[in-house]
């Protein structure tokens, strides 16, 4: 596909970290598209294929399209529809074939309605820019400039021309794969090979489960008793996940403390900060995962002696509210941030059509 060279600053809506696009899809819609750096080829659902009316394409016969993911993970995608173009404010895509998958799961557990996945390689030709702090995103067609003698906080990272942003990052005194990951909403992942080399302050726990394509994996998570340096930028002794796979990749948790700047075409990524070393707060949790339906977030999993087992919860429950605060108004709003400065939350809880309260206690498992 091609970009038609204009700048791009408009259409852009954001829920808590994510950044989702409004989007018309051959000349029908809106729809709305998470902007994910992770992905490398555009993907829709499949109600946003019948609403848009796009023609599709059976895979089948050829085995269809082996796509890989977070974590290690690996899907074959079956059909794929061809779109003629994808336009949002000033930014026109032109004949993309998009992968056809369900975004349900990832709708739920974000909260918020996603219709298909913006990849990193539309903006070929551009530069992305993404300032979490000012919750402010753009595109311009051109190149990004080496950084000047004036330039401070800037970080620079060469990428590999793998179709997302790939950078290195020197972990236990080996270049590790890096990648960028605006579809994540987690910190920093490390490949869990490295696990014997790495000087932890404690054993690496399981803390909850992470989509991926493919289905769910565990999510275990250790602090690094060592510093990790990114381009410059210092990472203070850094909580880490440690996933399958082979790569390392950073998500949003931690690219908020920056303004991205990407140049795909020109393999060229900056992280500008200003400011001190970056400090990763404690893992908390309850030991359970949701998915968000408007009014009720339902249980998902209940990780095993964790403190929402304790108290009775099963996988499928239906929470209505937490600390009196019906689930509906925390649309975006991440769990960590509910749960981060209270030691137990009060959850209203449906089970088979009736209601009782709840209380659960709330642990650090990683300090």
């Amino acid at each position: 596909y091609e970009i038609r060279p204009r700048d791009w600053s408009s259409d852009v809506c954001s829920s808590d970290l994510l950044v989702r696009v409004h989007a018309t899809i051959d000349g029908r819609g809106p729809f709305v598209l998470l902007l994910d750096t992770g992905a490398s080829a555009f993907v829709l659902s499949p109600e946003t294929v019948e609403r848009a009316g796009l023609p599709v394409r059976d895979m089948t016969p050829s085995g269809g399209v082996e796509v890989s993911g977070a974590q290690g993970s690996r899907a074959s995608v079956r059909r794929v529809a061809h779109v003629a173009e994808v336009r949002s404010g000033d930014l026109t895509v032109a004949g993309v074939d998009a992968l056809i998958a369900d975004m349900s799961p990832f709708a739920r557990i974000a909260g918020v309605p996603i219709d298909g996945l913006l990849p990193a390689p539309a903006f070929l030709g551009h530069v992305l820019r993404i300032d979490w702090a000012a919750r402010a995103v753009d595109v311009a067609a051109g190149a990004l400039p080496p950084p000047g003698p004036g330039d401070t906080g800037v970080g620079v990272f060469d990428l590999a021309d793998q179709g997302v942003p790939l950078g290195i990052l020197e972990v236990a005194g080996r270049p590790v794969p890096l990648l960028f990951d605006t579809g994540s909403r987690g910190g920093l992942a490390l490949p869990d090979a490295l696990e014997p080399e790495l000087e932890l302050r404690a054993a690496a726990v399981t803390t909850g489960r992470h989509a991926v394509i493919s289905g769910t994996v565990p999510r275990r998570q250790a602090r690094l008793a060592t510093d990790l340096t990114l381009a410059g930028h210092v990472l203070r002794a850094p909580v880490v996940a440690l996933s399958p796979g082979d790569r390392a990749a950073l998500g949003l948790e931690l690219l908020r403390e920056f303004r991205m700047e990407l140049d795909l075409a020109g393999r060229r990524l900056r992280l500008v900060r200003d400011g001190d070393a970056i400090h990763t707060p404690s893992e908390r949790g309850i030991g359970a995962g949701f998915l968000r339906d408007g009014d009720a977030w339902t249980l998902a999993y209940v990780l095993e002696d964790g403190p929402a087992a304790a108290a009775g919860l099963v996988a499928g429950d239906a929470v209505t509210a937490i600390d009196g605060t019906p689930v509906r108004e925390l649309a975006g709003v991440s769990l960590r941030a509910v749960i981060e400065q209270t030691d137990a939350v009060l959850l209203r809880v449906r089970r088979a059509g009736t209601e009782r309260e709840i209380d659960v206690d709330v642990v650090t498992y990683v300090e």
